[in-house]
């Protein structure tokens, strides 16, 4: 069972009242399977990395966000801050409604 929920979103931009997207669904897959996070099968909508799992909404062809379930602490909290570093996604904490940038 997940300790904790997050979603992952594109950078915020000032100068666009519309939502950030991540990227298309192959970049946003591409993208991540540089860290170890991919789905089970293929276009399958969950995917799963070092002590995570991660849902894409079903069908998007542009993604806007992912839930992020968080299931080992230690281990996806590395992996999450990499990604984000790397991308300039942004996590938010569903439980203090907090924007998590690295």
């Amino acid at each position: 069972m997940a300790k904790r929920q997050l979603v992952m979103t594109g950078p915020a931009t000032a100068d666009s009242d519309e939502a950030p997207t991540l990227g298309s669904r192959r970049e946003v897959l591409a993208a991540l399977a540089k860290f170890n996070t991919a789905p089970d099968v293929p276009d399958g909508e969950f995917l799963y990395g070092p002590g995570l799992t991660m849902q894409v909404p079903p069908g998007a062809d542009d993604v806007s966000q992912l839930l992020v379930a968080v299931i080992e602490e230690d281990m996806a909290w590395s992996v999450l801050t990499r990604i984000c570093q790397n991308t300039h996604w942004q996590l938010l904490d569903l439980e203090s409604g907090r924007s998590l940038s690295f």
